[in-house]
């Protein structure tokens, strides 16, 4: 739910559309800290969702971002 949430405040950003978050949900949701809520963002949430949820490895949310870079 929370990389959908991302996802549709991506659209929304790139469609001109009011933002589908609010100004804090974005910062939280900026996960990588880049300034931006975007689909990296998005990309990191599953990815830690899979690692910690669906295959049993316990990944840190550093561990996750170094490994995107």
């Amino acid at each position: 739910i929370d990389a959908q949430m991302v996802l549709k405040c991506y659209v929304a950003e790139v469609s001109n559309k009011p933002a589908a978050l609010t100004a804090a949900q974005q910062k939280i949701a900026d996960v990588n800290a880049d300034g931006v809520t975007d689909l990296y963002d998005a990309q990191f949430i599953l990815r830690y969702y899979v690692s910690n949820t669906l295959a049993g490895r316990k990944l840190t949310w550093e561990q996750i971002l170094a490994a995107g870079k």
